[in-house]
């Protein structure tokens, strides 16, 4: 048994897939649309090999190509006119009510659920400081805080992406996706 799948729901599908396959380096290997309502995108850290193997995203072998991956795969969901909606937005999980009212983090009516996704990569500096240049947007580097040496970096939607050291020469990859928690 294996952690199959993460989803999380998106407000821009274009921009937010873009964000996990061009800078995170995830490939997308499955496409799925309910005309008029809403579609799942599925994306994973494949290796060469895999990426070679891999069906087209909106094929009928893409399905079972999911199926048999051993990684997790993140589902990103996007409603149908998300995008254009000024008052869509997500909510990432880490904001609630059950933190002191001083924090930047308190938000009246819920409490904190959902708290990230994490990527292993080999050097959290350096990635932190590659995808800083790429303009993407931080709550936490990785000399801030308590917690020194691992980042949290933040998608188009706000969702919190842990950066953790692994060990070098794992893998091909410079990231793997790795856990949700």
């Amino acid at each position: 048994q294996n952690l199959s799948q993460t989803m999380m729901r998106v407000k821009d599908a274009e921009k937010t897939i873009s964000f996990y396959r061009d800078v995170l380096g995830m490939t997308l290997i499955r496409e799925m649309t309910v005309p008029n309502d809403f579609s799942n995108f599925f994306l994973a850290c494949l290796s060469e090999e895999e990426k070679k193997s891999a069906p087209a995203p909106d094929s009928a072998e893409a399905r079972d190509f999911v199926k048999r991956l051993w990684q997790p795969v993140l589902e990103l969901t996007h409603n149908h006119g998300s995008e254009h909606d000024p008052t869509f937005s997500v909510w990432s999980g880490n904001q609630g009510s059950d933190l002191p009212k001083d924090s930047p983090l308190y938000r009246e009516g819920v409490i904190r659920g959902f708290g990230h996704i994490a990527f292993n990569v080999e050097d959290v500096y350096a990635t932190s400081a590659q995808l800083e240049k790429d303009g993407v947007r931080f709550q936490k580097r990785p000399d801030e805080g308590r917690m020194k040496g691992l980042a949290f970096c933040l998608d188009p939607d706000g969702y919190w992406i842990e950066l953790v050291k692994r060990d070098e020469g794992l893998f091909a990859e410079n990231q793997n996706l790795s856990q949700t928690m």
